[in-house]
Parts: structure tokens; sequence; C-alpha cells
């Protein structure tokens, strides 16, 4: 009877080195997904962190462009306004010669 105990005991005993062994090997696997994990999140992480990065350069680019489109539609704006002022004068001071200036000012 106590060989009988022994060999249950014994067969116990492998069945449970044999989970542990399983479950060990379940977890060095669990360990090897989250490492690889970690690092493709850390890349992409990084990834992200460069887009922000051209995103704000190219804000930045964008942002002088618009300055500088402002600039000259300020100057154009600048430049018509003189030209129309200039011709309306020039409207005024012939409309001035025909009639002897009683006509005022015509717009152009």
């Amino acid at each position: 009877k106590r060989d009988e105990t022994i060999a249950r005991q014994a067969h116990e005993l492998a069945d449970l080195r044999k989970q542990t062994d399983q479950q060990e090997q379940s977890l060095q696997e669990e360990r090897e997904k989250a490492a690889i994990s970690k690092h493709m999140s850390e890349e992409n992480i990084g990834n992200l962190m460069q887009q922000i990065q051209n995103y704000e350069h190219e804000l930045q680019s964008l942002t002088q462009t618009y300055a500088m489109l402002e600039q000259a539609l300020t100057a154009k704006d600048r430049e018509i306004s003189q030209l129309i002022a200039g011709g309306a004068s020039v409207q005024q001071d012939s409309a001035g010669a025909e009639d002897g200036g009683t006509q005022g000012m015509r717009v152009a």
C-alpha cells in the first residue's frame, strides 16, 4: 500500500511539474508578446512625435506664406486704391475742362 501511495504521489508530482512548465512557458510567451507590444508602442509614439514635428514645420511654413500673401494683397490694395484715386482725379480734371468745373467728380 505504501508503494501505491508513493507511486500516486510521484505521478501527481510529475503532473504538477508538467503544469508548472506549461505555465512558465505561457508566462514567457506573454512576456515576449508584451516586450514586442511595448517596442511597437514606443516606435508608434516616436513616429507620431515625428509627424507632429513635421506638421508644426508645415504650419509654420504655411503661416509665413500666408503673411507674405497678406502683405502682397495689402500692397495690391494700396496700388489699386491709388490707381482709382488717380483715375478719379483725371476724370474730374477732364470733366471740369468740359463744362467749366460745374460737373464735379465722376467715378470711373
